[in-house]
């Protein structure tokens, strides 16, 4: 081991040195990783996974390891090297993101409402359950643009619109404030306040 990993674990490299990666294991150690790993090993080929491990001081941090075999000239592993990066920081805010996402889409579904979502640089648009259950529109597979929801705006109310959400694109507005007719999927139409910010 090296001074990082000291650093990272708490244990100190005497403490180390003679034990296997299981000191480093705990309650949450996935399973599933931890036989992948042994399906690798023993296969003799490289293999990289992403794990929860244990602190001296117990606590979890999660770890990004390559690991490899390396091999005498009988072809026979001597050595396994692993290359690990703490990957704590980055699991954290990607477990925080899918918290966000997962309640802003359950509020979503509470308002009773069509909610939509355009990632402008993207060009992708997310909509809630709303735009099937009051309209009956299917949003398009992938998020993917223009969307059911131009298609069936009101001709007469389209130029207003579109107006509208240039303005918000330039940045001369941050918000869209606006009431038009809408197509349902049974050719009925509705009439929709729509209030979209800028992010």
């Amino acid at each position: 081991v090296n001074d990082a990993f000291e650093r990272c674990t708490g244990f100190a490299r005497d403490e180390a040195i003679g034990q296997t990666p299981r000191m480093l294991r705990g309650p949450k150690t996935q399973r599933a990783e931890l036989d992948r790993i042994e399906a690798a090993r023993a296969a003799l080929t490289p293999v990289r996974a992403e794990l929860i491990h244990y602190k001296k001081s117990g606590d979890e941090f999660w770890i990004e390891a390559d690991i490899t075999p390396l091999l005498n000239e009988a072809g026979e592993a001597t050595h396994f090297v692993s290359i690990q990066r703490d990957i704590t920081t980055r699991r954290r805010a990607e477990e925080e993101l899918r918290l966000s996402e997962a309640r802003f889409r359950l509020i979503a579904d509470a308002t009773g409402s069509a909610v939509w979502e355009w990632d402008i640089q993207a060009g992708h648009q997310w909509w809630s359950s709303g735009l099937a259950k009051n309209f009956g529109h299917l949003p398009e597979p992938g998020g993917q643009m223009p969307t059911v929801w131009r298609a069936n705006i009101h001709p007469d109310d389209q130029p207003r619109i579109d107006a509208a959400m240039a303005r918000l694109l330039s940045g001369e507005s941050d918000q869209i404030d606006d009431r038009y007719r809408f197509r349902r999927a049974d050719g009925s139409w509705a009439t929709v306040e729509d209030r979209a910010f800028a992010i």
